[in-house]
Parts: C-alpha cells; sequence; structure tokens
C-alpha cells in the first residue's frame, strides 16, 4: 500500500515537472525573434512613439552627468541647469502665447517634443561643453 501511495506521488511530481518544461518550451518560443512578426505595424508605431517620447525627457542627472563628462567644470553644472530654467521661464509665456494665435494643440504638443527630443540628441552627441550648453540651450 505504501508502495502504491510513493508511486502515485511521484507519478504526479513527473506530470508537474512535464508541465513546468511545457511552459518554457511555450515562453522560449514566444520570445523567439521568429515570432515577433505578429505583433504588426501598430506594435511597432507604439514602440518608436515611446522611444520618442522617453528621449524627450532625460532627467537633470543625466545632463549633470553628461556636462561633467564632456569636461563642463563640476562647479559650473547648476548654473547651467539654473540658465535652462530661466530660459524656459521666460521663453513659456510669450512663445505660448504666439502658438495659441497660430497653432492647434496638437502641433505645439509635437513641436514641444521635438524640441525637448533635438536637445537631449544634441547633449547625448555633445563632445564638449559647448555642445552641451547648446543642447541645454534648446532644452529651455
Amino acid at each position: 500500500e505504501r508502495l502504491e501511495i510513493v508511486k502515485k506521488e511521484n507519478a504526479r511530481r513527473a506530470e508537474g515537472r512535464l508541465e513546468i518544461v511545457k511552459r518554457a518550451e511555450a515562453t522560449r518560443e514566444l520570445l523567439q525573434m521568429e515570432s515577433s512578426d505578429r505583433f504588426g505595424m501598430p506594435f511597432y508605431k507604439l514602440m518608436a512613439l515611446s522611444w520618442v517620447l522617453y528621449t524627450a525627457r532625460f532627467s537633470e542627472a543625466f545632463l549633470t552627468l553628461r556636462a561633467v563628462e564632456v569636461g563642463l567644470s563640476v562647479a559650473y553644472v547648476p548654473g547651467l541647469l539654473v540658465v535652462s530654467q530661466i530660459l524656459q521661464t521666460g521663453l513659456s509665456y510669450p512663445l505660448g502665447k504666439w502658438a495659441d494665435d497660430r497653432l492647434d494643440r496638437n502641433t505645439v504638443l509635437l513641436l514641444g517634443i521635438a524640441c525637448l527630443t533635438l536637445a537631449d540628441v544634441v547633449c547625448i552627441f555633445a563632445d564638449s561643453p559647448r555642445g552641451m550648453i547648446l543642447g541645454m540651450f534648446f532644452q529651455g
């Protein structure tokens, strides 16, 4: 009787292991690049849009580290951020007023995202403090 219980328990465990192996194989197949074609173009458009939106907004921590990396003195980094914020504050109202009279809100949103993306791309590829200052100027 005890032997029968042990055999049933071993069979149940073997079925469980087989189920785990089947799930792992299904997951592996799902993650293979060949199966990514089934997502279709809407998925890739959404991924491209997500990339642009994430690129459009770096944190100040990245900008600070990048500025120091290209040779800007650590003492000037806070000033760079302050100047960028002052520029942003000073331009927000006049540009907002100008855009309100001439552009629809979707165009304003797209222009804002494009400007931030341009600024961050400039900061990414900057190889001198001047390049970082230019990128921060566009960001402001």
